[in-house]
């Protein structure tokens, strides 16, 4: 979401990982200094609501006393409609969110920042989450006049957009000489 956002010139994101906020009076400070004034809080919480109960109280307060924007997601693949209920928003919007976290990649991240966009500014609102391959090819240089490197990666690499070693890796394989086709794959099954 970072790279995202830096990518798409959105300033006026916060994003905090939730292992930095495990004590209540740091979750008190995240929810006083900068979550009071959001427009909208998305959260996602991995292992359901008592993995971080007291912070979920406190932000939930703070979105149902300030009339904010609340989206509370699982931080895995599966719907969790338990969470969803500590959401102020309607649960399609929570549903569509996910979505976009689920199915992963740029193209999902950018649609996911720009729904939260069109939420809180009534903007233009993106398609929905387009399916992301389970594997497939990355980039190629393959030329038939040249030695060819395979290079295998796992889909998570692409979904994070922390393709920057394996960009680096097929460009370092090119000043060698080598052709490389990058494959990324869910699994090394």
């Amino acid at each position: 979401l970072a790279r995202a956002a830096d990518a798409l010139g959105e300033t006026n994101l916060r994003l905090a990982n939730l292992l930095q906020l495990q004590h209540n009076m740091s979750a008190d400070l995240y929810v006083d200094k900068t979550l009071t004034r959001a427009k909208l809080i998305v959260l996602r919480l991995l292992g359901g609501a008592g993995y971080w109960r007291y912070g979920l109280d406190q932000v939930e307060a703070l979105a149902r006393a300030n009339a904010i924007a609340l989206c509370v997601l699982p931080g895995d693949s599966n719907a969790d409609p338990e969470l969803v209920t500590h959401s102020t928003l309607a649960p399609h919007h929570c549903e569509r969110l996910r979505h976009y976290l689920v199915a992963g990649g740029s193209a999902n991240t950018e649609a996911f920042l720009a729904y939260c966009r069109h939420l809180t500014s009534n903007s233009a609102e993106p398609q929905p989450a387009a399916a992301f391959a389970s594997s497939g090819t990355y980039r190629s240089t393959h030329d038939p006049q040249r030695p060819l490197a395979a290079l295998i990666f796992y889909r998570s690499v692409v979904e994070g957009a922390l393709t920057a070693p394996v960009d680096a890796m097929i460009d370092a394989l090119g000043a060698r000489g080598l052709g490389c086709t990058a494959l990324f794959v869910a699994s090394l099954k």
